[in-house]
């Protein structure tokens, strides 16, 4: 069964690099969100912006731009909103020679004393869909990596749990409750502005 069967092997059928090569020019950090009013707030603030590659999928085609934010060269790119689509976008991303992911976007919070707006440094994340399955093992919840966590930086922002929210209507009362009881401290929104 998909979300108790798992298969460690990285060879899928197809996989990106059958379908996409590298591009020349392509900066290795993407920074990316899901909202399109930051994201075109970000490409307004970098300079020297141009579009390198398109990726798509049935709805939409999504530019993929290169800019350099305070000299740093980056790749830029909007997320697709849903697990599975996020996920085959930053699986093409890596195919065309990004190496590193900087991806943010809003959430609720369960938690009263987190500041709204404020920026919150995920630290697990509750499983509860079905796209991490294919990456890892089976459990409850999955570890961010400590190695990106900024748990060696000095960070001010609070760490928390998050959980997760698809589609934006369809989670029971109940769900929420279970995962505030596992340690979420923010729900993260997949379809919001």
């Amino acid at each position: 069964m998909l979300l108790t069967d798992f298969d460690a092997s990285r060879q899928a059928v197809i996989n990106p690099d059958m379908l996409f090569s590298p591009v020349p020019d392509l900066p290795a950090t993407v920074v990316s969100c899901f909202s399109h009013v930051t994201f075109e707030r970000m490409l307004d603030m970098a300079a020297d912006v141009r579009v390198l590659a398109e990726l798509g999928d049935a709805n939409a085609k999504y530019p993929i731009y290169r800019g350099l934010w305070q000299g740093t060269p980056l790749t830029f790119a909007l997320a697709m909103v849903g697990a599975p689509s996020c996920v085959a976008m930053l699986e093409e991303l890596h195919a065309l020679g990004a190496k590193r992911f900087v991806v943010f976007g809003n959430c609720g919070v369960l938690n009263q004393q987190i500041r709204d707006c404020g920026i919150i440094i995920p630290t697990a994340a509750v499983r509860d869909e079905g796209t991490s399955f294919h990456y890892a093992p089976p459990s409850d919840e999955i570890p961010a990596n400590p190695k990106y966590r900024g748990e060696k930086r000095a960070w001010t922002s609070p760490k928390a749990k998050c959980g997760r929210r698809t589609p934006s209507t369809a989670k029971p009362a109940g769900r929420w409750h279970c995962a505030r009881h596992r340690g979420a401290s923010a729900w993260i929104w997949s379809a919001r502005r």
